[in-house]
């Protein structure tokens, strides 16, 4: 018989982890979405818990009219946040302002979540950031510091912080969302054990989720190849 190993292989549709290009293009996406937000919000003197609000909204209202979707690939987002009354408490205990998760469903199936703390480039500094970047990484090490600029976000891993007696934004490693969302897709961001419970209620698994980690915010993205359902 011949071998058709080959051919099998050749014509086997790659996963998300496996292409660079179409994982580029949905980081891409995401990113420039984000970045003009931010950069709206900033302009417009919004401090970090609005620009964040801001966010959600916008990934959530391109998600509904399918403007996210890319070929081969539907995307979902599902947002939610806590009271007025309670935000400033609930971050406090954890200093994690946003819960950011995804599920991609795809070849196989991977879910996992990261710990987000918020800052406008001219508040990051201080014994407080440190806390806060303490607090996270005691619960997980995938935490991140969303650093909102006039142009944009850069990302650093609040690892990078803790020790630190200057926390400058000049003086650490920055990363930008596009390269920031493709290194989650591709699997190299990302905790499993902050894996959102899966089951057809994305906002009470989100809620849940932000109450138990005590976070203001919550987002999750959902990722699906062409042949499956996004819920």
């Amino acid at each position: 018989m011949p071998d058709t190993t080959f051919e099998e292989k050749s014509h086997r549709r790659r996963s998300l982890r496996e292409n660079p290009t179409r994982r580029r293009e949905i980081a891409q996406m995401i990113a420039n979405a984000i970045n003009a937000t931010v950069t709206n919000e900033y302009i417009s003197g919004m401090q970090e818990p609005v620009i964040t609000t801001s966010i959600r909204n916008k990934l959530e209202e391109m998600s509904q009219r399918g403007d996210l979707n890319v070929e081969g690939y539907s995307l979902a987002v599902f947002g939610c946040e806590t009271v007025a009354m309670g935000k400033l408490s609930q971050e406090r205990t954890t200093g994690i302002d946003l819960y950011f998760g995804v599920e991609i469903f795809d070849d196989g199936y991977i879910s996992k979540g990261l710990l987000i703390q918020a800052k406008k480039a001219n508040a990051l500094g201080g014994s407080r950031l440190i806390a806060q970047c303490e607090r996270m990484t005691r619960l997980n090490r995938e935490a991140y510091v969303w650093v909102y600029e006039p142009d944009g976000v850069r990302i650093v891993s609040a690892s990078s912080i803790l020790g630190r007696r200057d926390t400058s934004v000049t003086k650490l490693k920055r990363e930008d969302m596009v390269d920031h969302i493709d290194a989650i897709l591709e699997c190299s961001k990302g905790s499993p054990s902050l894996a959102l419970p899966s089951g057809p209620n994305k906002r009470a698994a989100l809620s849940a989720m932000m109450n138990q980690l005590h976070a203001e915010a919550a987002l999750e993205l959902v990722i699906a190849n062409g042949s499956t359902l996004v819920i």
